[in-house]
């Protein structure tokens, strides 16, 4: 399949003008398969036709505004652009002169050789999916990675599972790619570490030193691995301030925003927040329907529309949640079907992937032990203040964020939450929680040890949530 060429066709200059404006690399990727030619008889619209709907949707949120500037410009202001699928997902043949792919000249300049290290990390950024959850994270990398971005350094952070590592290998990748000859090192916080250690044993530190100090892109995985490591701490710091003093760039990745990050030194804290923080959260819906759809696309899976939707409904957690729902329903299909024959998967294999999963799913209610567990250990709290009369400030917050936390999580009336904090009336615990609600919805912030930081409320209440719902079991 290809752009159809016809007498005086709109098919290869439109081709050429998409191509000089999302690159080579981008067109080459998502329109070799395009067929550009008229939709009407007046030669006022242009049709784009791509082989299946997964590239449809994908051309149509993200390059659509390119090919109608394209089309405006070549045509005029009064112009129409229609996105459209193959009818069936089966490709016909077609007449040698309808099936001419337009290929763009490329670029007069020389083009630049590829890195080879690039070549072995796994994840892009034409393939990250980018949704209302995840759009600014995918904007600040885009433009770190293209631009001369004027934040520095970036830190994103995210439950598990959501896409930041895919965001931070495709970033490495693009950043290459815009910047011939450049000096990059993708690693993770524990490599960063082992190195270090190793490079102390063996009294190498200076050459350790001298290898990351002089990159021009240093990107970090799971920074959070660094917590209560001291001299590693120490080490990536120094790092850290070379780095930034050379004009270099450094993007950052971890579970926690910097400030809600146990056992990590203020002077690091500090570096992280002063440059871009940004989260990513868990998809909508919406971008769930497209997530399965693109990864079932990538792995030559073919799921009806109802098949798609339910797997989103069921699959509520992270990205890595659908990709395990996906692996399943292949193994599946393929152990009815004869091997590499490729048949729609609907609503009856996807019913019995959910009556799967729902049968070896343990569902574990939330006790309001773990809450309080999870609210001790967070503020420093013992058990013993805790339960006693005391009222200091990190106490009395523990005893708000456990009753405001027991409500939200657990089925307990506010009296049964007395009873299992030692309270003889329930009132205290009413106010304490409501205490609780009233600051988040001020935004208020509050300070937690050991060295006191302050971080907001909401944040700390949602890392809370996520801790009691990970040590029970219950997340989604």
């Amino acid at each position: 399949m290809g752009i159809a060429v016809l007498a005086d066709d709109i098919g290869v200059p439109l081709a050429n003008a998409v191509c000089r404006r999302i690159g080579q690399r981008n067109y080459d990727h998502w329109f070799a398969q395009v067929r550009f030619d008229w939709a009407d008889e007046q030669r006022r619209t242009v049709r784009l036709t791509t082989p299946n709907r997964f590239a449809a949707d994908w051309i149509r949120d993200r390059f659509a505004h390119v090919v109608d500037a394209a089309a405006d410009e070549m045509l005029g202001g009064d112009t129409r652009v229609l996105i459209e699928c193959e009818p069936t997902p089966t490709e016909t043949v077609r007449p040698a002169a309808l099936t001419r792919r337009a290929a763009p000249a490329r670029p007069a300049r020389e083009t630049r050789k590829a890195d080879p290290r690039a070549k072995r990390i796994r994840h892009d950024l034409v393939e990250f999916v980018v949704g209302p959850s995840n759009q600014l994270a995918y904007n600040a990398a885009v433009q770190l990675a293209e631009a001369d971005a004027a934040f520095n350094p970036l830190f994103i952070h995210g439950g598990c599972g959501l896409g930041k590592t895919h965001l931070l290998q495709g970033l490495c990748k693009r950043f290459t790619e815009n910047h011939a000859g450049c000096r990059w090192r993708y690693t993770t916080a524990e490599q960063f570490t082992n190195s270090y250690v190793h490079a102390v044993r063996e009294h190498r530190l200076a050459e350790f030193r001298a290898r990351l100090r002089r990159l021009d892109l240093l990107v970090v995985d799971d920074v959070h691995f660094l917590s209560s490591k001291s001299a590693t701490q120490a080490e990536f710091l120094h790092t850290f301030d070379q780095i930034d003093a050379s004009g270099a760039k450094l993007v950052l990745a971890s579970d926690n925003h910097p400030k809600l990050i146990q056992q990590f030194s203020q002077a690091l804290v500090s570096r992280f927040v002063s440059g871009m923080v940004v989260r990513i959260d868990t998809p909508d819906h919406a971008m769930r329907v497209r997530l399965v759809r693109a990864l079932a696309e990538r792995r030559g899976m073919d799921l009806n529309d109802a098949a798609v939707e339910s797997v989103a409904d069921r699959c509520r957690g992270s990205v890595r949640e659908i990709e395990g729902a996906l692996t399943t329903l292949a193994a599946m299909a393929n152990l009815e079907t004869d091997a590499g024959d490729r048949t729609q998967i609907g609503m009856a294999l996807a019913h019995r992937l959910g009556a799967e999963r729902a049968a070896h799913r343990s569902v574990q209610p939330i006790r309001f032990e773990q809450i309080v567990d999870e609210v001790l250990a967070a503020l420093n709290v013992t058990p013993a203040q805790f339960s006693g009369k005391g009222r200091q400030k990190q106490v009395v917050l523990a005893r708000g964020m456990a009753a405001y936390l027991g409500r939200q999580l657990t089925s307990l009336s506010f009296p049964d939450i007395a009873r299992a904090m030692g309270r003889t009336s329930h009132s205290t615990i009413i106010a304490a929680a409501q205490r609780i609600a009233q600051q988040i919805a001020r935004g208020d912030a509050v300070q937690l040890p050991p060295d006191g930081r302050t971080t907001p409320i909401d944040r700390f209440v949602e890392l809370l949530r996520q801790r009691v719902c990970e040590s029970a079991g219950a997340c989604v």
